[in-house]
């Protein structure tokens, strides 16, 4: 007896792959924003369009906003410290469809510190 397939772990395709991030800055502006996604993996069960899990480790000093001053401000020691911590990992916790496809619950480490995202 062959044994089915029970899911199927894909990974990422760093080539076209990012992470997407928007914020408000000082209740005021939206910034919106990008941090290549080196590698990872998404795990889907067999015969489903949802994943069960999905990780990716986040090349932190290529984060984008479009602004090369404020991208500069972000990488250096006084935020994000991109010299010492040049990546940020992130570990799906839950996933659930939504109006808009599916969001994707998890923790992000930065810096060392894991909180959820």
């Amino acid at each position: 007896m062959i044994a089915s397939v029970l899911a199927i772990l894909l990974a990422i395709d760093p080539t076209h792959s990012s992470a997407r991030f928007s914020v408000e800055h000082v209740f005021v502006q939206h910034v919106e924003g990008s941090v290549p996604i080196l590698r990872g993996t998404v795990d889907v069960p067999a015969g489903s369009l949802i994943p069960r899990r999905v990780s990716a480790q986040l090349d932190a000093a290529q984060l984008r906003t479009d602004d090369p001053d404020r991208d500069d401000a972000l990488r250096s020691a006084e935020w994000f410290d991109t010299a010492r911590f040049p990546t940020w990992s992130f570990v799906s916790t839950a996933i659930v469809p939504d109006a808009r496809g599916i969001r994707i619950d998890g923790m992000l480490t930065v810096h060392g510190v894991t909180q959820p995202e």
